[in-house]
């Protein structure tokens, strides 16, 4: 059950407005409507008050209930990136990458507390890669960022895989699909940890934005509950 309901107390609206003031606001999903928002208001703002204002939807990072799920990497063409070729271009990645098999019946994700980057599938042969030492990112990586470069994503991206452009994979918060596909397509799976609300705080408060589909929070909020007019 969902309940949506109007404030008018203009003292609690004013508290408001004040707190808000004191705080950081982080566009953490929604960044587009952001951007055309905001281009919108500038070239109709004087023409029209509902183009001056835009909805948005608050919530605490420490509410328990806030999820990131991660978003899982299928390659929609081996191009010879299987999954031997890739263990291959690890071990050759000059002190940066380990590489280790995982012995397991099914697929699962990275083991943050065994400092997993990602985990490598075909559905059939699986392995854990870890950075040797984030040291040796920050010497690969031709402009280090503050943050940034600590994600695995990063890692990936730039430093694994970076010859391959986003329209290179297919994405998907279900484990069970990123395998499945990758076993039905015969390419290679990429299985990510979630980012959690510390490392998204760090990255954004460093002036600096996080990678491509690293983030999808949960719950999401229910479409056409609410209409916002430009009138």
């Amino acid at each position: 059950m969902h309940s949506l309901w109007t404030l008018t107390d203009t003292h609690a609206l004013a508290q408001i407005q004040r707190n808000l003031k004191r705080i950081p606001v982080l566009i953490a999903d929604g960044h587009h409507r952001y951007e055309t928002s905001w281009n919108y208001s500038r070239e109709f703002g004087k023409e029209s008050k509902g183009a001056q204002r835009m909805l948005f939807y608050l919530n605490p990072m420490e509410d328990p209930g806030l999820v990131i799920f991660p978003t899982h990497r299928v390659l929609r063409q081996n191009n010879n990136l299987n999954f031997d070729a890739i263990a291959a271009r690890i071990t050759q990645s000059d002190g940066i990458f380990s590489l280790s098999s995982v012995r397991a019946q099914k697929p699962a994700p990275p083991d943050p507390d065994k400092k997993e980057c990602f985990v490598l599938t075909d559905g059939k042969k699986q392995a854990a890669v870890r950075i040797k030492s984030l040291s040796s990112v920050k010497r690969a990586l031709e402009s280090p960022s503050q943050e940034s470069y600590k994600l695995p994503l990063v890692h990936l991206h730039s430093l694994l895989l970076p010859e391959l452009k986003k329209e290179d994979f297919f994405y998907t918060h279900d484990l069970h699909e990123a395998v499945q596909r990758a076993k039905k397509k015969r390419t290679l799976a990429i299985l990510v940890p979630p980012t959690s609300t510390q490392e998204l705080y760090r990255v954004v408060s460093a002036g600096e934005l996080m990678p491509q589909k690293s983030t999808y929070f949960y719950p999401k909020l229910i479409t056409g509950i609410l209409f916002r007019s430009l009138e």
